[in-house]
């Protein structure tokens, strides 16, 4: 897999991973930056909304895949794109923004890199930075605990493709506090609607399970992401299931769900265990908002959590 990265997969959710970068630069207070840089600019997408907020400065992005370069240079042919490891990598003279975008969770001891990066911009200069803070997410714990059952548990490589938790905002506020004038944290938390539980696989093999299936060969990639795929789609059930039980309580009606792991058809069977008028109650609530029909799962939704830590530093 090369590098690991593969811009066609990460743009199938290409509005989704936009609102970030999005929501970031709204916070950069500079009007007019001589340079900017998107640090990990991957396909362009944050480059091309740098280029419409800074149309008079000189915009560059850097990237460490050679995939997600070719995809920004075929879509911003005017812009400038580079290739460089952030964590050696120094910012030209002259450079009044760095923003990043997703990028600073794989890049090792970020924090040191990040301090570095600020104390190289001139007065006045700003960083910005998101990082997704959601490995304690169910979707990131289901693919620690696959990694974890054989085969994949023999392989050193999968055991160290985990991310690490980010630092803690007084971490952030500490080391950068010293180094600048203002310092602004915050917490998103992005929710998004999936077509269903396929539909989470596809969008962590545009990011989060892309160190894992590095890590494999072909024949033990299709493996995992099957494994991952069965585990998330079980974890969707039974979450259906505790949806269906607070909806049964706030009719009013007693009720069991149990929501079996086998598969039947296309879907997974709910089993509904209680009086008659609450079975029918909450079948018609699963019908209405998770598009199920009578015991087997169909066309439901589901939901990718995601949260973001965000700081602008100037």
């Amino acid at each position: 897999m090369a590098d690991g990265w593969n811009a066609r997969q990460y743009l199938k959710f290409e509005d989704e991973r936009t609102r970030p970068p999005r929501d970031l630069l709204a916070q950069v207070p500079l009007q007019s930056p001589r340079r900017v840089i998107d640090l990990g600019c991957g396909p362009g997408n944050s480059t091309e909304l740098l280029i419409a907020r800074y149309p008079q400065a000189e915009v560059t992005g850097l990237d460490s895949s050679p995939d997600m370069l070719r995809q920004a240079r075929a879509r911003l042919p005017d812009c400038a794109f580079v290739e460089g490891d952030l964590a050696t990598w120094n910012p030209p003279q002259r450079t009044d923004v760095l923003f990043a975008n997703a990028v600073f969770q794989w890049v090792p001891d970020h924090s040191t890199v990040l301090r570095r990066l600020l104390e190289a911009l001139p007065s006045g200069g700003a960083l910005a930075v998101q990082m997704p803070d959601n490995t304690n997410e169910p979707a990131l714990a289901l693919m620690r605990e696959v990694a974890g059952r054989a085969p994949w548990a023999q392989s050193l490589a999968l055991a160290a493709a985990a991310r690490d938790d980010l630092p803690t905002v007084a971490d952030y506020y500490d080391l950068l506090r010293p180094a600048c004038t203002h310092l602004d944290i915050w917490h998103t938390v992005y929710n998004h609607v999936m077509a269903g539980p396929q539909g989470i696989v596809e969008w962590f093999k545009g990011s989060a399970l892309r160190p894992f299936l590095s890590a494999l060969d072909d024949d033990m990639r299709a493996g995992f992401v099957a494994d991952y795929a069965a585990r998330n789609r079980t974890q969707h059930v039974a979450d259906l299931a505790a949806e269906a039980t607070i909806a049964a309580g706030n009719m009013g009606a007693g009720l069991n769900i149990a929501a079996l792991n086998g598969y039947s058809g296309s879907g997974v069977t709910i089993i509904l265990n209680g009086p008659c008028e609450a079975v029918a109650a909450v079948s018609e609530h699963l019908e209405t908002f998770f598009g199920l029909s009578g015991d087997i799962v169909s066309q439901s939704t589901a939901r990718c959590r995601n949260a973001n830590a965000s700081m602008v530093v100037k």
